[in-house]
């Protein structure tokens, strides 16, 4: 899917809506808003999909921790990874 800037998803629903149903303004700017509602809702659920991936990732990092294969040091780096990504989803980068 190629990515489009809100500027474009702006102009193309105001284009087709405005060309569409100039006799009813109210109806246009309802369709209007809805185009850019569902354009910026699109970026939410990627950026969603990518903090559960993340989520995911530090889950597995400590699961692997608890694996025996792994010696303490190399435990101790895979906690202090996932404790790290779980700082940096809460907003807490510099703790």
């Amino acid at each position: 899917m190629k990515t489009i800037s809100f500027d474009e998803v702006f102009q193309k629903a105001y284009d087709m809506n405005v060309d569409d149903s100039c006799k009813n303004r109210y109806e246009s700017s309802k369709c209007l808003a809805v185009d850019i509602w569902d354009h910026q809702q699109s970026k939410i659920d990627e950026l969603q999909a990518r903090i559960d991936d993340l989520q995911a990732h530090s889950l597995m990092l400590r699961e692997a921790a608890n694996s025996w294969t792994y010696s303490e040091g190399e435990k101790n780096i895979l906690i202090s990874q996932a404790d790290d990504l779980d700082r940096i989803l809460k907003g807490n980068k510099d703790d």
